[in-house]
Formats: structure tokens, C-alpha cells, sequence
């Protein structure tokens, strides 16, 4: 009943605390809650313990969980995934996969399973779950993609395309192979999702297989602009005199701005001396004023590749920056307002591991940081140049209600924290401690400038970065 719950509840809380590995053994009750309590003791308790946690030496049975669990529990689930990720064992990875076949579980968890081992040989320096530093060592792929191997023809089967499309793109980290006849049948159907066909293509390239020509020519004939984009990075590598006259074709008529950037780096990335001398031209009609805004950044990056080799490309790029201002911090990322990735942006938004932008704002109304203020709606308040000025100098665009402050009281005392509002008679300050703190206008003897409590992001991210977080952050237009 309800009190042999609140029993079970007040053991998982008390061994959470005492680090008693014994708090596994209610990874399997029958209450969900209770269960997701002592998966989160066991999978979070290095944030609360350190290195020398003593509850490490239970999260295979956590791990294990995930497969044999009836629970359906995202806050389980999600770190029963992400204990298979740390483990980074052949058993961890098969669990995984096995997971992520089974139709009867939610797609947003099957997906992050096969996230998981996307990332399982190469894992980011950010934990998929707490978001803290953690260093794993690069892992050898084979004894991974033994295991993930039996499932994988049931996963590129399944009947959503989001499914197929992550099972393509885990395997080819894991060097599984997959039958090129399947995958170049998956580029030409036209009906299949763009997303699924850029993947299939990617997959025959990584696999260097012979079906990739015929594939690449096919998707340079294609309607999506995003997987001839792709067709034209590996046409670059297969025939690199058609590739040129192909980016050349892309540019003169730019009917898609993302092709258009690719087409830029190809240019650089060719390295030949007619795409040299065609990188050129765009360089000189950059100083000219002559490249609209969003491929100008492409354009800067790629003639910075090539200026030591290439006469004259560095002489049009310093003709470019000396028309900047130099007082102007914004002037200097111009070329970062417009022809972002709003998708990479949200990725570095939730992930980049300097930035860590979860880490004081929400770009949702859920639960989140409540240290700066909600985006949720920012990019219908607010234009690209107040967001691009936001990144770079956050001191200049302090939202009302946010930035830290310090007042000294007449009576010697201090108050420090967060600077929330102020009227007439009163200053509210909220402390580290969170409490809010309202100080009478009369009994304040000085008080520091409002500072803002953010970075500028321009010494964390590159400008390639900074454009992406701003069109992600141009898509914020909740209600």
C-alpha cells in the first residue's frame, strides 16, 4: 500500500545517501517512481559523490535494466540507456540496439539507443544525461558492431524512417557494413525521407562502395537541395573536374543558400588552380561589397584555407576587414546574422560543451535553468542583430531582471546575487542560495552596476557557431 511505498521511497533515499550499492535492488520495483528514484541515485551519484563514487560499481545493473524492465518511465529509461553508453562494453551496445527494435517502446527513446552508439566510438566530452565533463577514451568499434550487427537488419527495417535513418548513421561509425545494392534502392526512391537518402549516400561513401557513383549522380539530379549538397561533397572526391563545374552551377544561380555555402567550400576544398581562381573571384566580389550576407561568412573561411597558397586572396580579404569598423565588436560578425543551420544551432545550444547554454536559459517551457531568462519566445521579441549582439556582448543586452548585482546596506551589511527587479521603495535580489531578497531603497548605501553573468560566446564559439545559434535562436517564436 501507500505506506510500504513511502518505506520503499525513504530506503532508496537513505542508501542514496549512505552510497550503499545496495540501492539496486529497487531498480526493479514495481512502483516506476520508485525504480526511477534509484535509477537516478545510481546514475547521478558522481555528481554528489566525485570520482571516487561508491555507487559506480551498480550501474551494470542499472545498465541491465534496460532490457528487462517493464517500466516505461522516461527518467529510467534515459539513464538505463546512457549506463550502456558509460559502460562501453560489447554486452552494453547489443543491449542498445536490442532496445532500440522494440516497437513497443516510445520512438524519442529508440532513437536516443541508437544516438548512443552513433557516438559509442568517438563519445563527446559532454554526459548525454547531466550535461558535467566526462572524459571517455576512444573505443574500437569491432567488438560493438558484433553486437549490434544481428539487429541491425530488423532496425533498418522498421516501418518509421527516423529509425532506419539513425540505424544507417550508427552504423557507419561501427564499421557494420550494409548491402550498397539496399542502400543505393534507398537513395533513388524518391518517396523515402530526404534525411534517410542523405544517410543511405553518406553509408555508400564511408563503405567506398561501387554503387556510390551511380548514387552520386543521382542525387545531383534530385529536388532536395540537401542531398545534392552531399552528392556534391563526394562528387569532389570521385571527379574533381565535375565537381567544379558543378559548384560553378550552383553559384551563378544560388536558388538554395545551403547548396550555394557548400558549393563555396568545395571550391577550397578542390584546391585545384581553376577552383583557386574561381575562389579568387568570389573573394575579390566579397571586398566589393558584391556576396550576399549569408554566403559571406563561406566565403571568408574558404579564401582563408587557400590565402597562403593562392595570389591575392589574402590581399581581397584584408581589403574586406579594413571596411569594417574597428569600435564595432557587431561590425566584426556581420556575416554571422544570416545563413545559419538552425538544426546545429539547437545541437550547440543543448550540448556545446564551453558554451553550455542550458546550463542559465530554457528554449522550452519545461523544466530548465532559471538563471537567465527563457528563450522560449525570444525570436519573435527580438531581430537577428539584437541576438548576434546578445552572443557577443551579453553586457550591452542585459534582460530586465537578470544580471548579478552586489549592494552594501547602511548598517555595513551585503547582499549579493542575481539582480531581479526594482521599484520605487525596493530591490529584489536573489541570493546563491535562491532565496529572494528584497532590500528597501532607503537602507542601501551603494550598489554595483547590473554585470551580466554570461560569457561573451564569441571567445567560446567560432563564427561558423555563432551564425547557427543564431538561426536556432530566430526559430524561438512560442506564444
Amino acid at each position: 500500500g501507500d505506506e510500504n511505498a513511502a518505506k520503499r521511497r525513504a530506503a532508496v533515499i537513505a542508501l542514496r545517501r549512505q552510497g550503499d550499492p545496495a540501492v539496486a535492488a529497487f531498480l526493479s520495483d514495481a512502483d516506476p517512481h520508485i525504480a526511477a528514484d534509484a535509477a537516478r541515485a545510481i546514475h547521478d551519484a558522481e555528481t554528489v559523490f566525485g570520482e571516487t563514487n561508491p555507487l559506480e560499481t551498480a550501474l551494470p545493473e542499472l545498465a541491465a535494466e534496460l532490457v528487462s524492465t517493464s517500466h516505461d518511465s522516461e527518467p529510467f529509461l534515459y539513464r538505463a540507456i546512457n549506463a550502456n553508453f558509460r559502460l562501453g562494453d560489447p554486452d552494453s551496445a547489443g543491449r542498445l540496439a536490442r532496445f532500440a527494435t522494440d516497437t513497443d517502446r516510445s520512438l524519442e527513446l529508440r532513437l536516443d539507443a541508437l544516438d548512443a552508439l552513433t557516438q559509442w566510438v568517438e563519445p563527446p566530452l559532454v554526459d548525454r544525461i547531466e550535461g558535467n565533463y566526462r572524459r571517455h577514451e576512444p573505443r574500437d568499434p569491432a567488438p560493438a558492431a558484433a553486437a549490434v550487427a544481428p539487429f541491425l537488419a530488423a532496425l533498418l527495417a522498421d516501418a518509421d524512417p527516423k529509425v532506419r535513418e539513425a540505424a544507417l548513421r550508427a552504423a557507419s561509425p561501427l564499421k557494420i557494413q550494409v548491402d550498397p545494392t539496399a542502400l543505393l534502392t534507398v537513395v533513388e526512391d524518391r518517396t523515402a525521407a530526404v534525411d534517410l537518402r542523405i544517410e543511405a549516400l553518406r553509408s555508400l561513401a564511408a563503405q567506398e562502395a561501387g554503387q556510390l557513383g551511380p548514387a552520386v549522380d543521382l542525387a545531383l539530379g534530385d529536388s532536395e537541395p540537401s542531398l545534392r549538397s552531399v552528392a556534391l561533397r563526394q562528387l569532389a572526391i570521385l571527379d574533381p573536374e565535375a565537381a567544379l563545374a558543378r559548384a560553378e552551377l550552383v553559384l551563378e544561380n544560388r536558388k538554395d543558400i545551403g547548396e550555394a555555402q557548400v558549393a563555396v567550400t568545395t571550391l577550397a576544398e578542390l584546391a585545384t588552380p581553376a577552383a583557386d581562381d574561381r575562389l579568387l573571384a568570389w573573394t575579390r566580389r566579397l571586398s566589393a561589397g558584391e556576396v550576399p550576407l549569408p554566403l559571406q561568412l563561406d566565403v571568408i573561411e574558404a579564401a582563408r584555407r587557400r590565402a597562403e597558397s593562392v595570389p591575392g586572396i589574402q590581399e581581397a580579404l584584408d581589403a574586406f576587414e579594413a571596411a569594417r569598423d574597428p569600435a564595432d565588436l557587431a561590425a566584426s560578425f556581420r556575416e554571422c546574422l544570416e545563413g545559419g543551420d538552425a538544426g546545429r544551432g539547437r545541437e550547440i545550444f543543448r550540448t556545446h560543451v564551453a558554451a553550455q547554454c542550458v546550463r542559465c536559459h530554457r528554449d522550452s517551457s519545461g523544466a530548465g535553468s532559471t538563471i537567465g531568462p527563457n528563450l522560449l519566445s525570444i525570436g519573435k521579441e527580438k531581430d537577428r542583430a539584437y541576438l548576434l549582439e546578445s552572443i557577443i556582448q551579453p553586457q550591452a543586452v542585459i534582460a530586465p531582471g537578470y544580471g548579478a548585482i552586489s549592494i552594501t546596506k547602511k548598517d555595513g551589511s551585503s547582499v549579493a546575487g542575481l539582480f531581479r527587479k526594482e521599484s520605487d521603495s525596493h530591490v529584489e535580489v536573489r541570493t546563491a542560495e535562491g532565496d529572494a531578497v528584497e532590500i528597501p531603497v532607503a537602507e542601501i548605501a551603494s550598489r554595483t552596476p547590473v554585470i551580466s553573468t554570461m560569457p561573451p560566446m564569441h571567445v567560446l564559439l567560432k563564427k561558423q557557431e555563432i551564425r547557427d545559434l543564431v538561426a536556432y535562436l530566430a526559430t524561438l517564436k512560442a506564444k
